[in-house]
């Protein structure tokens, strides 16, 4: 009988490590997800601020031409 509850403790510990590592993969691809993400908003945000850059500029030239 102490045997069975030894393959028991054997067993549900290998469980639990399975569970740990699939919640550990799946916590590290939702990390590397939304940090990609994160990189793509701060990539579009520069571009929409270099552009409105340029039209503030060409906007304030064509004012002082006048």
């Amino acid at each position: 009988m102490f045997i069975i509850s030894e393959q028991f403790a054997i067993a549900g510990r290998a469980l639990y490590e399975a569970q740990l590592a699939s919640i550990h993969a799946l916590t590290e691809a939702a990390f590397d997800s939304s940090l990609a993400q994160v990189e793509r908003n701060v990539d579009a945000f520069r571009s929409s601020l270099a552009e409105s850059t340029v039209a503030t500029r060409q906007l304030l030239a064509a004012q002082r031409t006048r």
